[in-house]
C-alpha cells in the first residue's frame, strides 16, 4: 500500500528537480499530483477567489 505522505513528497521533489521548473521556463502552469505539468484549473485562474485568498491571508 502506498503511503499518502510519500506520494505528496514525490510531487514536490519532481517540481524541485525538473529542469523546466528550476529554470522557471514554466510560468502559469501547475505540477499535478501525478507529477505532470498541466494548465491550472478554472478555480486556480479565478481572480475573485484570488482576491478572497489574499484578504484572508492578510488577516492571518
Amino acid at each position: 500500500m502506498k503511503d499518502a505522505a510519500d506520494d505528496r513528497c514525490r510531487t514536490a521533489l519532481f517540481a524541485a528537480k525538473n529542469e523546466d521548473v528550476v529554470k522557471e521556463t514554466i510560468q502559469v502552469q501547475e505540477v499535478a499530483p501525478d507529477r505532470k505539468i498541466t494548465e491550472p484549473n478554472k478555480q486556480a485562474r479565478d481572480a475573485g477567489l484570488a482576491g478572497i485568498l489574499w484578504k484572508l491571508t492578510d488577516e492571518v
